[in-house]
Formats: structure tokens, C-alpha cells, sequence
């Protein structure tokens, strides 16, 4: 995957910069390998956090969730099972709200 002006980071194949696509597939089949039957295993990526009321931190990924998904983006859930390998939830910013960052709500949308 090739993003517009962002080439020289990211190469064919990488999710993340020098991480490609394969090493984020073999990191999940690590994780459920050692999974018992029947269970789950639950990733949330960190929250925003707030300097102020309206001025937030630079934003810092949780590693594990980085680590599994490759995504930075507040407000995921990443689901791990046997039956279906990863799921992941991430927050949809609504339209209506946009126009300010501090008014911005969300709701959960599979991806």
C-alpha cells in the first residue's frame, strides 16, 4: 500500500514503516496459538489524554494494540479468536459534528 506523499515511509506491502503486512499476520498467529478454545483475546488502544479541557497530549498508541494491529488511532478494539482471527472496531467521527474537534462524537463501526 502506497499513501500520496507519504511513499518514501511507507513501501508495497507495509502496514506501518518497515513493518509489512506478513510480520502484523505472524504476530496474530503467535497470539492465538496461544489462545485456549473457546477464547478471546480483547485489545483496546489507548485513550486520548487531555492536557486541558480542550487541548489533548500528543497522541501515544498503546504498544500492544500497536504492536498487533499496526493502527494509530485512538478509540479501537482489536478482537483475536480461533473461529475468525481478528476483528477490529474503530471509531467513526459523525459528520454532523465535525466542524470542531472538541465536539466530535463517535460511535463503533466494525471494520
Amino acid at each position: 500500500m502506497k499513501v500520496k506523499g507519504q511513499t518514501q515511509w511507507i513501501k508495497e506491502g507495509e502496514i506501518t514503516p518497515g513493518i509489512t503486512i506478513e510480520e502484523y499476520i505472524s504476530r496474530r498467529k503467535r497470539i492465538l496459538a496461544l489462545l485456549l478454545d473457546k477464547s478471546l483475546a480483547i485489545i483496546v488502544a489507548a485513550p486520548v489524554k487531555m492536557m486541558t479541557d480542550v487541548v489533548p497530549y500528543t497522541y501515544r498508541e498503546d504498544t500492544d494494540y500497536s504492536y498487533i494491529t499496526g493502527y494509530q488511532q485512538p478509540g479501537g478494539v482489536a478482537v483475536l479468536g480461533h473461529d475468525f482471527g481478528l476483528c477490529m472496531f474503530m471509531l467513526v467521527a459523525s459528520p454532523e459534528v465535525c466542524s470542531e474537534c472538541s465536539a466530535m462524537t463517535f460511535s463503533f463501526a466494525p471494520y
